[in-house]
């Protein structure tokens, strides 16, 4: 294999985190026949941003709807982020050939 060596991130979404394993658990395998295999995770449960919450109540002062919108943001969550890393661990060598004495 041509790519080179050392340390991948990758990171999956998911609304739970076991939707993010299952992707996790497919891009693990493939990359383990590679001689990649996983050593952390971290998940990050989502959350809306500051920027959201100040549109939110910018259309309570200036539209008056602004209440339905603060409602879908607590009762529906982004999707969180499942963080793995990823390190290069080259095959094994083979075994040496054992060499028996010839028996006398």
């Amino acid at each position: 294999m041509g790519a080179p060596k050392g340390t991948i991130v990758r990171t999956y979404k998911g609304k739970q985190q076991a939707d993010a394993n299952k992707e996790f658990a497919k891009d693990a395998e493939n990359l383990a026949s590679d001689y990649y295999f996983p050593t952390t995770q971290s998940w990050a449960q989502g959350q809306w941003g500051c920027g959201a919450w100040l549109v939110a109540v910018a259309c309570i002062l200036l539209i008056g709807f602004g209440l339905l919108i603060i409602g879908y943001m607590l009762i529906v969550k982004p999707a969180g982020t499942l963080t793995v890393t990823y390190e290069y661990r080259p095959p094994a060598p083979p075994p040496a050939p054992t060499v028996t004495p010839p028996v006398q």
